[in-house]
């Protein structure tokens, strides 16, 4: 698709979303080694625990892995409208029960895994990064580059609640270790989130000021 396509897509699926009643889109990235499956579920549960209570959307990578599958099915669970955004590379990996599905072809080549981070980085108001390696990386880096446009030009940042293991560095701790800039760290938690969905929620919707 071309520019102009995807934003009649998207702008047509905001729009269905605000028919809905739906406030905002909180996104969900990450990944975990097979080891914390269990201990990401719990965060991923915890999480919802508290976002049940607001009128949002989910936004995941679309596929059927770990982060993104937990937080599909208790989006489903809740009755909260679910976005994937993936690369076509992702399509054979598509979770099924998606209500809004934005498949991002490549600008150049052939598709590849990364391919869907301009969108997917975008979107949402809010991000709880759990844990994640190499993509979530790429997400991560491409959401404090768009803050720091937003800083800049005075619009509403996306507002990130990383969350970190013990025992194990993963993606997460650059919010927390990396040396980002005063105006960037005006997106994240001032403490360190540890294993605890219900604090990265709270912080997120408390930054929305959704009802």
């Amino acid at each position: 698709m071309i520019k102009e396509e995807y934003n009649s897509k998207i702008a047509e699926m905001l729009s269905a979303l605000r028919n809905r009643g739906i406030k905002g889109i909180l996104a969900f990235s990450g990944s975990v080694p097979r080891e914390l499956e269990e201990r990401a579920k719990t965060i991923v549960e915890e999480s919802f625990e508290v976002l049940k209570n607001y009128p949002l959307a989910i936004q995941t990578g679309g596929t059927k892995f770990d982060i993104q599958n937990y937080a599909a099915e208790a989006s489903k669970r809740f009755g909260m409208p679910l976005i994937g955004v993936y690369p076509s590379r992702g399509l054979k990996y598509r979770l099924d029960n998606l209500d809004f599905a934005i498949e991002v072809s490549p600008r150049y080549g052939t598709s590849e895994w990364g391919d869907d981070t301009e969108i997917f980085a975008k979107l949402p108001q809010a991000v709880e990064i759990i844990g994640g390696s190499v993509g979530t990386l790429i997400e991560f880096g491409h959401l404090i580059k768009v803050n720091d446009s937003k800083f800049k030009e005075k619009r509403d940042l996306i507002y990130i609640a990383p969350v970190v293991f013990d025992g194990i560095i993963t993606t997460a701790d650059i919010g927390y270790i990396f040396p980002l800039k005063p105006e960037q760290k005006e997106a994240f938690p001032k403490e360190k989130i540890v294993e605890n969905g219900r604090k990265a929620a709270e912080f997120l919707v408390n930054k929305l000021g959704v009802q």
